[in-house]
C-alpha cells in the first residue's frame, strides 16, 4: 500500500498574489498619509499668513483711524509727506488714478509720530520712540501699498490698505508655501 504523504504549505502563485495585495494596500495607505500631510502642512501656513495679515491690517486700521492727525502719505522714503487731496483737473472726465504711495505717517494721541511703511517685502511702523517695529515675522514677505482718496480739503482722507503675505521660501514643496491678499478701507476719524 502507498502512503500518502500530505504537504502543507504555500505554494509560490499564493505568495505571489499576496504579495501584490499587500504591496496595493500599503501604496493605497501611503499615499493616504502623504495626502494628509500635505494638505496639513498647507492649512498650517495658511492659518499663519491670515492670522499674521489679519493683526498687521487691524493694527495699522486703527491707529490711523483713531490717530489725533494725519500727517500725509508718500511714494518713497525720501519724498516729503503730502495730504490726500488732489485737485479735479480743469474738466478731466475721466478721474485721475490713484497714486500708489509706500508711507503713511500719523500722529498718536501721546504726541508720537508713527510712519506705516512696506519696503522691500517688510511692513513696518517707525517711531522716533520706538525706533521700525515689524508688523509680520521675519519669515513672511510683505507686499503692500496704500491708496489715498480725499474729496476736498475739508473731508477726511480714506486711506486703502492693500496687504499681500506670503511665506518666504520654506522650500520647494508647494504645500509649505501659501499667500493671502488683504484689503481695508479706513477713514481718518480726528481730521
Amino acid at each position: 500500500m502507498k502512503k500518502i504523504i500530505k504537504q502543507e504549505g504555500y505554494t509560490f502563485v499564493e505568495l505571489l498574489a499576496v504579495i501584490v495585495v499587500m504591496v496595493t494596500v500599503g501604496t493605497v495607505i501611503a499615499s493616504i498619509l502623504v495626502s494628509t500631510l500635505r494638505t496639513g502642512n498647507k492649512n498650517s501656513a495658511l492659518s499663519d499668513i491670515r492670522q499674521n495679515g489679519n493683526s498687521a491690517i487691524s493694527q495699522m486700521s486703527k491707529m490711523i483711524e483713531y490717530a489725533q492727525r494725519f500727517n500725509g502719505v508718500s511714494a518713497s522714503s525720501g519724498a516729503p509727506f503730502t495730504s490726500c487731496f488732489i485737485s479735479p483737473p480743469g474738466s478731466l472726465t475721466p478721474t485721475p488714478q490713484p497714486t500708489k504711495y509706500y508711507y503713511v505717517k500719523i500722529t498718536s494721541f501721546d504726541g508720537n509720530q508713527t510712519t506705516f511703511g512696506c519696503f522691500n517685502t517688510v511692513l513696518a511702523s517707525m517711531s522716533s520712540t520706538l525706533g521700525e517695529i515689524p508688523l509680520v515675522p521675519a519669515n513672511t514677505d510683505a507686499n503692500c501699498y496704500f491708496l489715498c482718496t480725499q474729496d476736498s480739503p475739508s473731508t477726511p482722507p480714506t486711506i486703502q490698505i492693500n496687504l499681500t503675505l506670503s511665506t518666504k521660501d520654506r522650500g520647494r514643496l508647494s504645500e509649505n508655501n501659501a499667500s493671502i491678499n488683504f484689503v481695508t478701507t479706513v477713514t481718518v476719524r480726528n481730521y
